[in-house]
């Protein structure tokens, strides 16, 4: 029997890598997975539930990662946070790095920076072992 509930927010605005990423989240077996597609749902949601993951998405509807990000801050959250981008620099919102971008979102406090690769990525055993390390379901962290 589990003894406590695992929450994933995806934060995509591509539907279909959203669509891909809640799949694998559920077929890992996480008790509840949902989806969104701007910093304002997102926000909406990080106000009202604690989730254990989220994966971020930079560039996003009506703003970016780092916004949702500055918020979890301000409450003192201690959810895993993933970057999952095709971006490796940030110079469309205004920060020239001086650090690997990885590095960088370290830095900020997220656990982890993954580069999108293509969608069969997140069907592949490197992509649940990535985050199987990080957080099992069902477990505490």
């Amino acid at each position: 029997m589990k003894t406590s509930s695992k929450k994933v927010l995806v934060i995509e605005d591509e539907f279909i890598i959203q669509y891909n990423l809640i799949n694998m989240f559920n077929l890992m077996g996480f008790d509840e997975v949902k989806g969104v597609a701007s910093v304002q749902e997102a926000l909406c949601f990080v106000n009202k539930i604690k989730f254990d993951l989220i994966t971020f998405d930079i560039n996003l509807l009506d703003g970016n990662a780092l916004q949702i990000h500055e918020r979890m801050n301000e409450i003192n959250d201690d959810t895993i946070k993933i970057v999952i981008s095709a971006y490796d620099n940030l110079d469309f919102l205004g920060i020239k790095l001086e650090e690997p971008i990885d590095r960088y979102f370290r830095r900020l406090g997220f656990d982890m920076y993954i580069e999108k690769p293509d969608f069969s990525y997140f069907y592949s055993n490197e992509f649940e072992e990535v985050i199987n390390g990080i957080i099992k379901p069902g477990e505490g962290r």
